[in-house]
């Protein structure tokens, strides 16, 4: 008798946890494939003439500016470099007869720069911020990382895109209309031995767009937060791509899908499935899960030369 009531109490556990998987795999699914069929992403030229990108000249924050001058957006490019703003800015110029306007400040003293930032895009019909500037000091522990280094990557990180959403938000209200994207990283979704400060950092960046969406969520305003894995770009120091890590070109295309659909993706398919996966098996074999995701970072070390 006792054993029969175990058995019966086991049976209505497994059943609640297949039940609650299933509910898992079928949201996923729905979010990924049904979901797209009927909502369609938003045209980011009807929100305004200009879009906002900070750290342009490389990586994901490139490939934005290029989306967007195909789509005959006019654009303000705000970087540290004044030299590769210039030579960007004649390129975007020339090949898709857009307006360019540049901005070099240094995001490592970021408050330095507010006036010269906000004087830079006064009166214009701004309709699109991409918070993409970003810091990554490679895949060390903290005890061998730089104190001065981890701290211009919390400056950088946090307080530039802090920063450049006081200045840009306003527009957005006034007009009660825009898209604001903010740059953010699987790192704040998983744990991330040897990227302490920099999965700290984006954690917040998740926590801040999932806030402020709420807050303005009246004002017709868009906030989304992409939080992509690792990309072969400069940043992440990986030269080769494969189907866990493409190509700056390959993630924005497909992240631009995702825009007025989701409020948190990763913006590209197989990082998504990586972080569904990997939720699952937090909640069933934690200990394997990290295992799993310590020995992934591990690799990507090896592959940026770390």
């Amino acid at each position: 008798m006792w054993e029969s009531s175990v058995w019966c109490a086991l049976k209505v556990v497994l059943g609640l946890y297949l039940l609650y998987y299933l509910y898992r795999i079928s949201k996923f699914i729905y979010e990924m494939w049904i979901l797209p069929v009927w909502k369609k992403p938003i045209d980011l030229k009807s929100t305004g003439e200009w879009a906002v990108i900070t750290g342009c000249t490389d990586g994901i924050g490139r490939e934005y500016a290029i989306q967007l001058a195909k789509k005959g957006m006019h654009l303000i490019l705000i970087s540290r470099s004044e030299s590769k703003l210039e030579e960007f800015q004649i390129y975007l110029s020339n090949e898709y007869n857009i307006k360019v306007r540049t901005i070099a400040v240094d995001f490592t003293n970021i408050k330095s720069s507010y006036k010269t930032v906000e004087e830079g895009v006064s009166g214009l019909d701004i309709g699109v911020l991409i918070n993409n500037v970003g810091m990554l000091n490679g895949y060390k522990l903290f005890l061998q990382d730089d104190y001065q280094v981890m701290s211009d990557m919390v400056e950088v990180n946090v307080n530039g895109t802090v920063l450049m959403t006081s200045i840009i938000l306003p527009h957005l209200v006034t007009k009660k209309k825009g898209v604001i994207i903010n740059i953010g990283s699987y790192s704040s979704l998983v744990q991330t031995p040897h990227m302490v400060c920099y999965g700290a950092t984006k954690k917040f960046i998740l926590k801040f767009s999932e806030d402020l969406r709420r807050e303005y969520a009246n004002c017709g305003i868009t906030i989304q937060c992409q939080t992509p894995s690792f990309i072969a770009t400069k940043l992440s120091r990986i030269e080769s791509p494969s189907i866990f890590v493409p190509t700056a070109e390959e993630y924005v295309a497909s992240a631009m899908k995702t825009i007025g659909i989701h409020d948190v993706t990763c913006g590209y398919l197989v990082h998504d499935l990586m972080i569904a996966t990997n939720r699952i098996g937090e909640e069933t074999l934690p200990s394997f899960s990290n295992y799993l995701t310590s020995k992934y970072i591990d690799s990507i070390r090896k592959k940026s030369g770390h």
